[in-house]
């Protein structure tokens, strides 16, 4: 089955989200026009969760796939994972407004770390 994007915008530009089905989930972030795109994991309903008539899930840190990370900015090699973080999505829900504040937590070098060189 074909994922279901969702667009938005942030700072007067374009950009695209979609949950790909899977063992683990998969949450893509791509910009419609340049070279920006990011995907990560989630963990869906972790063992240690004793709530498990409620479903939580942990959106891992991001792997950077495309060439443009931060916004506007360019990496000379990819892929690139960062380390150090993780979001988490009550219920389960991935929505457009937890998608945009992800972009901006992603790009906070204080919250996530960068592989060393």
């Amino acid at each position: 089955m074909q994922p279901t994007w969702h667009r938005f915008r942030i700072d007067h530009r374009d950009f695209e989200w979609a949950v790909m089905d899977g063992s683990p989930r998969r949450l893509e972030v791509r910009s419609a026009v340049g070279e920006y795109r990011v995907v990560c994991s989630i963990m869906d309903n972790p063992p240690h969760d004793v709530r498990n008539y409620i479903a939580r899930s942990f959106v891992l840190a991001p792997t950077i796939l495309g060439s443009e990370f931060p916004r506007g900015a360019h990496l000379e090699a990819v892929p690139v994972s960062l380390d150090g973080g993780f979001e988490v999505a009550e219920h389960g829900l991935i929505h457009t407004e937890f998608v945009r504040s992800l972009l901006g937590r992603w790009e906070n070098r204080s919250r996530y770390k960068w592989p060393a060189a």
